[in-house]
């Protein structure tokens, strides 16, 4: 359970990197 909350949570900050990114480009 543990490894499965680490991957959803890199996922989650990867996916917040990812929209912080394209929002900086667009900006």
């Amino acid at each position: 359970v543990r490894y499965e909350y680490k991957d959803e949570n890199f996922l989650g900050m990867a996916q917040l990197g990812c929209i912080i990114i394209l929002l900086r480009k667009c900006l």
